[in-house]
């Protein structure tokens, strides 16, 4: 797929294309949940604590390429304080991929058998204390 291609399949996932049929073939996913199920090209839109997580992913040979933008997550009308970052990932099938978050928060990404789904789940961090012996 061509760099222009990424940038529509991006935008889409962003929700900054119409209701054109790019955007209706890549519905996101709503932000309040926690777990989501996708396939190629269709966007999700994920809180993680502070970060809002917007992402979709192509079939590549087998494996799942998978775009990430992070950015603060907006309060109200304010302007975040900080611009998105792009993070592309190859994620084999079966394979897990975590982007941690501040506020102990992660994003966990799972490519399925032969890329043809993804999912993505928050989790939360939990402090374990192993006394020493």
């Amino acid at each position: 797929m061509s760099r222009s291609s990424r940038s529509v399949a991006c935008a889409a996932a962003l929700g900054l294309v119409g209701t054109g049929s790019v955007f209706q073939a890549a519905t996101p996913a709503l932000a309040d949940e926690r777990t989501v199920t996708f396939k190629p090209l269709a966007g999700f839109s994920l809180d993680v604590g502070s970060k809002r997580i917007v992402g979709y992913y192509e079939a590549d040979a087998g494996e799942c390429a998978l775009t990430l933008m992070i950015a603060d997550a907006m309060i109200g009308d304010g302007v975040p304080a900080f611009a998105p970052v792009r993070l592309y990932q190859s994620v084999a099938p079966g394979d897990t991929a975590t982007v941690d978050a501040p506020e102990g928060k992660s994003l966990q990404v799972v490519c399925k058998i032969e890329a043809r789904a993804m999912t993505a789940r928050v989790l939360d961090a939990v402090a374990i204390y192993k006394p020493a012996r």
